[in-house]
C-alpha cells in the first residue's frame, strides 16, 4: 500500500511540475509593460505685478486757453518791487528839539503848513490847496493837499483804529481869508499832534504815502555807485 501511495504522490508531483512549467513558458511569451501614469511638473515662478507708471507732461497753455487769472499771474511776474527808504524821514520831531544826532542825518524831519493858495483844475473849478512843508536838517520838500484829501486820510486812519481830529467840514466853500487861515493853522496842529502822539507812525506805509515821504527820501538819496 505504501509503495502505491508513493508512486501516486510522485505522479502528482510530476503533473504539478509540468503545469508550473507551462505557466512559466506562457508568461515568458507575454511582453507585459506596466502602465505608470507620468506627470510633467512645470516649475512656474510667480512674478510680482508691476503697475505701469503713467507720466503726465504739462503742456503750456495756448493764448486762447488762458484765463484772466493766468494773465494776472504773468503780469505779477513782471512787477518791480521798490524798497522803501525808511532811513529818511523815519522819526518826527519839532525843529526846535533837534539834537546833534538829528542834524547829522536825514532820519528826523519836521512838518509845517505855512501857506495856502487857490488853484484851478483842468475843468476850470477852483479849490484851495495847502502847502505841507517837510524839512530835514539838509533838505526841504513841499506837498500840496486839499482839505478833501486830509479828510480821506483821516477816514483811512480810522480803519487802523487811529482817531485823527480835523477842522470841521463846512457845507459851503470857504473864501474868507480869515477862515482859510484858521483852517490852515488847525490842519498844521492836527498833523503835528498826529506824529507827536505816535512817534513810529512815520514808518507806516499809509502815512508815508500820504505825505510822500518815500518820494522825498528818493529825491535826496545819493546816487548808486
Amino acid at each position: 500500500m505504501s509503495s502505491k501511495r508513493a508512486r501516486g504522490a510522485q505522479k502528482k508531483s510530476k503533473k504539478l511540475q509540468a503545469l508550473e512549467q507551462q505557466q512559466k513558458e506562457a508568461a515568458s511569451k507575454l511582453d507585459v509593460t506596466p502602465i505608470v501614469p507620468s506627470f510633467t511638473v512645470v516649475n512656474r515662478t510667480l512674478q510680482p505685478i508691476v503697475k505701469a507708471k503713467h507720466t503726465t507732461t504739462e503742456q503750456p497753455l495756448e493764448d486762447h486757453d488762458k484765463t484772466d487769472e493766468d494773465d494776472d499771474d504773468e503780469d505779477d511776474n513782471d512787477l518791480i518791487l521798490i524798497p522803501r527808504p525808511v532811513e529818511v524821514c523815519a522819526r518826527f520831531a519839532q525843529k526846535s528839539t533837534w539834537t546833534k544826532d538829528d542834524i547829522a542825518s536825514n532820519a528826523t524831519f519836521s512838518l509845517s503848513i505855512p501857506s495856502f493858495h487857490e488853484s484851478t483844475n483842468e475843468s476850470g473849478a477852483q479849490h484851495v490847496v495847502y502847502a505841507v512843508v517837510l524839512e530835514t536838517p539838509h533838505h526841504t520838500f513841499t506837498v500840496k493837499k486839499r482839505y478833501s484829501e486830509f479828510d480821506a486820510f483821516s477816514s483811512a486812519l480810522q480803519l487802523k483804529d487811529i482817531v485823527w481830529e480835523l477842522p470841521p467840514k463846512t457845507w459851503f466853500r470857504l473864501t474868507q481869508e480869515s477862515a482859510l487861515s484858521d483852517r490852515r493853522e488847525r490842519l498844521e496842529s492836527a498833523c503835528v499832534n498826529l506824529f507827536l502822539q505816535r512817534p513810529h507812525l512815520a514808518l507806516d506805509p499809509l502815512v508815508r504815502d500820504f505825505f510822500q515821504l518815500d518820494l522825498f527820501a528818493l529825491s535826496v538819496a545819493p546816487p548808486l555807485p
